[in-house]
């Protein structure tokens, strides 16, 4: 249940910085776990599904071809994506499902 006006309407709470670095930091934390099945929307407007890891076991060792570095936001994730063995970033206000396992299956 949401927290309520003085009106009695339901308040929906705005996303704000601490509600993305949580989420941020707790998918990050899942993500290093196992697979993760995500959904989100793409710059195009296109809806990308992917099954994500950053899983270091998962990820093949690959040799940087540049000195350059991305800089890391809260904004932005950067995963695996583990059918097409290619790194991939979204942002996560564009996230429209997480889906992971638990435990053994």
């Amino acid at each position: 249940m949401w927290p309520q006006d003085e009106k009695g309407k339901d308040m929906v709470k705005d996303w704000n910085e601490l509600d993305k670095e949580a989420l941020h930091d707790w998918l990050k934390g899942v993500l290093k776990e196992g697979n993760v099945d995500l959904e989100f929307v793409k710059k195009d407007g296109s809806t990308r599904k992917m099954i994500a890891t950053l899983k270091e076991s998962v990820i093949p060792h690959y040799e940087k071809k540049t000195d350059r570095e991305k800089k890391a936001t809260i904004e932005t994730m950067s995963v695996f994506d583990v059918e097409l063995q290619e790194w991939r970033s979204f942002k996560l206000d564009n996230i429209k499902t997480i889906k992971f396992s638990l435990g053994e299956s």
